[in-house]
């Protein structure tokens, strides 16, 4: 049973890809078209779960709505990024900060609302551990 858990444990590690590979943005730019939407993380959080990042960092789930001012419509992006654990301490003044910064690097967009969502790793690797010391 326990070489089954770690075979299955090993896979996800081992297949998940980089969590780079379903980022939607670099630094402040978008990496694809403003005037659509746009979605690298079909699954929502579960997309970037099992992806790999740095050390001290997590993949997290990324959304991110805009307004386009030139097409005067609203779009959004899903995708992972890479987060420090201590960014995901004081997730609210990140958001903010980032908000502002995408807003002032990209004259074209404004009303940037973000969304990370981190806590599903933490759930995932809580399981794991219950999972097993119950084996």
């Amino acid at each position: 049973m326990l070489f089954l858990f770690l075979t299955l444990f090993g896979c996800v590690i081992l297949l998940g890809g980089e969590c780079g590979d379903k980022a939607v943005l670099d630094d402040y730019d978008f990496l694809y078209d403003t005037y659509a939407d746009y979605k690298r993380a079909y699954h929502g959080s579960a997309s970037c779960i099992s992806l790999r990042s740095d050390d001290d960092c997590l993949c997290c789930y990324l959304k991110i709505k805009f307004r386009n001012r030139q097409a005067d419509k609203k779009f959004t992006h899903r995708g992972c990024i890479s987060m420090l654990g201590t960014k995901v301490q004081d997730m609210d003044n990140f958001i903010e900060e980032y908000e502002q910064k995408i807003k002032d690097s990209n004259e074209n967009i404004d009303k940037v609302d973000i969304n990370i969502d981190c806590n599903s790793k933490f759930m995932k690797i809580t399981g794991l551990v219950l999972l097993a010391f119950l084996l």
